[in-house]
């Protein structure tokens, strides 16, 4: 299975170089899958290097998470392209470590958007039709 996304695999020295061996002041919270680190990657175009700032999720087993649900999460979020989803750009299967990574989102998490008082009612009610659209595509993507 991962073959067809070997293009996808970044090294674990890669990851820790772009976030300092996951130093504290990398980290952005704990999430169901593990801790989750910001950090600078170079990505390759043809007019050369380009930095991009991405979010790393490194799987921590003792959330209950595992094998299966690395593989899933790959699996799905790399054959489902939708502007409510956050896009997964690739992972790291080296050793003991299992690495996801993402475009990150600079205004942080949806849970911690969602808890701000400073949404109007109109501005939650789009977050919400956003989301369910996000949520109807992954559940009913076009071609099935």
């Amino acid at each position: 299975m991962l073959k067809e996304l070997e293009h996808l695999k970044i090294s674990l020295d890669a990851i820790k170089l772009a976030t300092n061996s996951f130093h504290d002041d990398y980290f952005v919270r704990v999430g169901g899958f593990g801790k989750v680190y910001k950090g600078e990657i170079i990505t390759t175009t043809t007019d050369g290097g380009l930095a991009k700032v991405v979010a790393f999720k490194r799987l921590d087993r003792r959330h209950g998470q595992g094998e299966h649900e690395f593989l899933m999460e790959i699996m799905m979020l790399f054959r489902y392209r939708h502007k409510n989803l956050v896009s997964l750009l690739g992972f790291c299967d080296e050793g003991d470590e299992k690495i996801l990574f993402y475009e990150y989102e600079f205004n942080g998490s949806l849970e911690r958007y969602l808890s701000s008082n400073t949404l109007t009612w109109a501005q939650q009610l789009k977050i919400c039709i956003g989301a369910a659209r996000g949520l109807e595509y992954l559940h009913n993507p076009p071609g099935t």
